[in-house]
């Protein structure tokens, strides 16, 4: 019985320290394939929902070390803008989650740690205002993307039928996208 439980016990070690290096792998593939500057431990990803004229929310999800961290997600009810103005709500809520009165008004106990990623869904336009919000406030030294569908616009009454090419990737110091096609590697999944 000490030999089996001392083999299953090596043997889900083993598995456990796999399991890591293929996490610590697949961040640095990321790191790469976006040009980052360090690899992002800790991405904070945002979103924004129009439900109805005034009931908008920004959610933010996280992961840390490659893992979803459910604890740190937060959801900001949007009360302060008029109609569905997906740029001024995702400044207010990144305000919100990174300004100096985040904890007060969210009623944190502390301040949950610095991102190296902010994430936030949109192209360009909601790229501009995440680097504007966070460069305003300090966090120069935090990357920041921006996640967009692709929107090829149809031409003719057939090209509804041509696949699209993919998500892309914005960054704000790297020109051109980064596309994530159907079939792309782990680590733009992620």
């Amino acid at each position: 019985l000490l030999k089996i439980a001392s083999s299953n016990a090596s043997e889900a070690l083993n598995r456990r320290i796999e399991s890591r290096m293929a996490k610590e792998d697949l961040l640095d593939e990321l790191k790469a394939r976006l040009h980052l500057l360090r690899v992002p431990r800790r991405i904070e990803a945002f979103d924004i929902s129009n439900i109805g004229k005034d009931k908008a929310v920004g959610a933010m999800v996280t992961f840390k070390d490659g893992a979803p961290d459910k604890g740190s997600y937060r959801l900001f009810r949007i009360k302060d803008i008029e109609g569905p103005d997906d740029y001024a709500m995702m400044e207010h809520i990144l305000s919100r989650r990174y300004g100096k009165k985040a904890l007060e008004e969210e009623g944190e106990k502390e301040r949950l740690p610095e991102p190296d990623l902010i994430l936030v869904d949109g192209g360009k336009g909601q790229l501009n205002i995440a680097v504007k919000v966070a460069f305003g406030l300090g966090l120069d030294s935090v990357e920041i993307a921006a996640l967009a569908k692709d929107r090829d616009e149809p031409r003719g009454p057939l090209d509804r039928f041509i696949k699209s090419k993919g998500e892309r990737v914005f960054l704000h110091h790297v020109k051109d996208p980064v596309v994530l096609k159907e079939g792309s590697k782990p680590d733009l999944f992620l």
